[in-house]
Formats: C-alpha cells, sequence, structure tokens
C-alpha cells in the first residue's frame, strides 16, 4: 500500500510538471497571456452562446511551477530502472515538494494574492504542487482579464469557457502558467482500456 500511494504522488507530481509545461510566460514580474479557449463541437460552433451569471461559483485549479522538472523526470526514470539505486524507492510528499517542488514562498505567495483579491476555500494539495480555489465567475474576469461564456450544449448540458485571452497577473506569472476550471466545454475522456484475453 505504501508503494502504491508513493507512486501515486509520483505520478501526481509528474502531472502538475506536464500541465505547467503548457501556457504563457513564465518570467516572473510581467503578465502571461494564454489564449483563448476554442469553443467547437465537431468542427462547428456550438449553439446558444450566452452571458455567464456573473455570481455564478468556478472552481479553478493552479498548477504551480516546479523548480527542478528535469531532476523529477530523472528521478520517474530511475524508479522504473532496476540498475538504479532508486529503483522502486518512493518519495514522501514533503521529500517531492522540498526536492522537486515551488518553494514555501512561492506558494505563500500565490495564496495571498488569491485570498487578497476574494478568491475562497483556497487549498493547497500535499505537495504544494496544486492550489485551488473557488470565485465568482465576474471576480474571475476582472482578474484574469478575460471574458467568460456560457453554453448550451448539444447533448444538453451546460458548460462554460473563456471566450478571450486570459491574463495571468504580473503579481504570480513566474509561478503559475495556466489557469484550469475556466473550460468545461472539452471534456477530458478517458482512453477506453482494452484487455487481451489472449
Amino acid at each position: 500500500m505504501k508503494t502504491e500511494n508513493g507512486l501515486k504522488i509520483l505520478v501526481y507530481a509528474f502531472l502538475a510538471a506536464l500541465l505547467t509545461s503548457c501556457g504563457g510566460n513564465s518570467n516572473e514580474g510581467s503578465p502571461a497571456i494564454l489564449t483563448a479557449s476554442t469553443v467547437r463541437i465537431g468542427g462547428s460552433p456550438t449553439i446558444a452562446e450566452t452571458a455567464l451569471n456573473p455570481e455564478e461559483k468556478i472552481h479553478l485549479v493552479f498548477p504551480v511551477q516546479l523548480n527542478d522538472r528535469q531532476g523529477l523526470d530523472q528521478y520517474i526514470a530511475e524508479m522504473h530502472d532496476p540498475t538504479s539505486h532508486n529503483y522502486h524507492r518512493t518519495l514522501k510528499p514533503d521529500e517531492i515538494r522540498e526536492r522537486f517542488g515551488p518553494t514555501h514562498a512561492q506558494i505563500n505567495k500565490l495564496t495571498s494574492f488569491l485570498r487578497l483579491n476574494g478568491f475562497s476555500n483556497v487549498i493547497v494539495s500535499e505537495n504544494g504542487m496544486i492550489v485551488e480555489s473557488n470565485a465568482e465567475s465576474s471576480l474571475i474576469e476582472s482578474t484574469f482579464k478575460t471574458v467568460i461564456k456560457k453554453y448550451s450544449m448539444p447533448e444538453g448540458r451546460l458548460a462554460h469557457a473563456n471566450s478571450t485571452p486570459v491574463t495571468i497577473p504580473a503579481e504570480i506569472s513566474g509561478i503559475i502558467s495556466s489557469v484550469y476550471g475556466l473550460d468545461t466545454v472539452n471534456l477530458v475522456r478517458p482512453m477506453p482500456l482494452y484487455i487481451s484475453r489472449i
């Protein structure tokens, strides 16, 4: 069980690394521009685009930049290398955070920024690589200089997405490079797993 939990933590850290590799400028002190969502179904624009209720709550996820992405990649490779002394050796969440993750100062700067700007339920993951929070759509629009629209999807569900680019404020542009939760139109779907009976 301990090994399984450790592997989950390493996978979680690696996913954070992949997420933070996407997006805008990572230079701290200058705003980063992220592109707008492409809201299309089967090559055709979705129907019934309307304004989103400014008081509607949206849950956001912020992948935090890793300080040693190369080191994490190398450690994961060594975990699967039978000749390595790190073979099947998992790390605890605090070890991952200390060796590869963001600093406590970076996390505090991000969470303070969110709270001071009115974001609620600010939660930091155990390894410090993911920060989550909630906010009203109007607050998100003003903070990230974007416009969020509501869409009626062909299958009957309601979704939302940013219709203009997102600007990450200069105060946190060196800490995060992406904002997830703005787009519920384009859902991530699991790939089917086929098990051979042979």
